[in-house]
């Protein structure tokens, strides 16, 4: 468990996807460019598996924006999308039921 101090400090972001396309690398992981309004943020995703690419452009998201970039499949990530999977569902987006202003915070 973290504590709710660690919790707030998460910066939680709504996004849109501008961008998407596989990874060259493995055919499972989708590269994403996602708009937060003011900046755009590449995202590595195993997002492959639920969605094609063209599939989630325009799409809305929740995105941790303030993970440590990393190296994922040689391709760096700047954040990551949150996502709902259950064993034997889909994966589906945690996202807002209203469209949103892009980098808004989520509380």
């Amino acid at each position: 468990m973290i504590s709710y101090e660690t919790f707030q400090e998460m910066d939680l972001r709504v996004g849109e996807v501008v961008q998407a396309e596989r990874l060259e690398v493995t055919r499972k992981v989708l590269k994403l460019i996602v708009s937060l309004g003011d900046e755009q943020r590449q995202v590595i995703s195993d997002l492959a598996h639920f969605y094609e690419p063209e599939e989630l452009l325009g799409k809305q998201v929740i995105l941790i924006a303030n993970l440590m970039p990393s190296i994922v499949h040689g391709e760096r990530t700047q954040g990551k999308i949150l996502t709902v999977h259950g064993e034997g569902e889909v994966n589906t987006f945690a996202t807002s039921d209203r469209v949103t202003n892009l980098g808004a915070r989520v509380q």
